[in-house]
């Protein structure tokens, strides 16, 4: 799955001296749909793809059977609410009832039930969800900070290591980089018209949210510098006063950034493996 975020370019962040944030956009539907969005992974909607997959390139699966009985199944789910025997297709009295008495939001919980999946799953893929709001999500790039640290704790694992102890600390500029591209992106959201932007969260708390968490990719342990004051390891990932001794991997990363680190650690170890190849020739 690939999914787009929103960023400040680097020439923003260094106009306004903050760090990197990403923001996820995310639609939270109108809740009296809410009911239709299990039938776009239902099992008869998968039948359904399964057999247009399969006619489009002739090709029978082994079970076209189950399939095609899936989709007929769903498609007659309304007969289950229509007068039995009646001579055009008419509604029970209860339904009709129901549909008439019920506010918008019941109506359309209903009339998914009534219509299967199959029915509501192609309205969606066709016409669209209503929208109810978008949430924004932030992932946040941290400064370097000295009292964030990784130690090795008291306790033994069950090999006799050591285990290791998280000191995870965030800064007054952490926060401020967060609420400023929030601030940018609202801006930008209503000088184009299509919306407003709610930030719940003030520069001036003192907490933060209940739902912040990190991002599981700790590193920074052995910073890249070179000045070997402010680093462990040089631009070529050498321990600074020690010839032999290299590091490969995002510990040597001056900061996290606000993207998963996997492609830039493997994109550095490459570079590392060339270099000490040239330096062995």
């Amino acid at each position: 799955m690939i999914e787009g975020h929103v960023a400040l370019s680097a020439e923003d962040l260094r106009k306004e001296q903050i760090l990197d944030v990403q923001m996820d956009l995310d639609p939270v539907y109108d809740p009296a749909y809410l009911t239709c969005v299990d039938s776009l992974e239902s099992e008869n909607v998968t039948s359904l793809r399964m057999l247009l997959r399969a006619f489009r390139s002739r090709a029978i699966p082994d079970d076209f059977q189950r399939h095609l009985a899936n989709v007929l199944n769903d498609l007659t789910t309304w007969t289950d609410h229509a007068v039995t025997a009646a001579p055009i297709p008419l509604p029970k009295p209860e339904v009709i009832s129901h549909v008439w008495q019920a506010d918008p939001a019941e109506r359309v919980a209903f009339l998914c039930e009534l219509l299967g999946d199959i029915a509501p799953a192609a309205y969606m893929q066709t016409l669209g969800l209503p929208l109810d709001h978008v949430e924004v999500t932030t992932r946040l790039e941290q400064a370097p900070n000295p009292d964030s640290r990784v130690t090795l704790g008291p306790e033994r694992d069950q090999l006799g290591l050591n285990r290791v102890r998280l000191n995870w600390q965030l800064t007054s500029l952490d926060k401020r980089s967060m609420i400023r591209a929030l601030e940018i992106l609202g801006a930008e959201a209503g000088r184009a018209g299509i919306g407003r932007v709610q930030i719940t969260l003030s520069e001036d708390d003192d907490g933060w949210p209940e739902t912040l968490r990190g991002g599981w990719h700790l590193m920074g342990t052995t910073r890249m510098s070179d000045d070997p004051r402010k680093g462990v390891v040089d631009r070529n990932c050498q321990l600074h006063g020690v010839s032999n001794l290299f590091v490969a991997g995002s510990s040597v990363f001056p900061t996290a950034g606000s993207a998963p680190p996997t492609l830039t650690l493997v994109s550095l170890a490459i570079r590392l493996a060339d270099y000490l190849k040239e330096r062995m020739g």
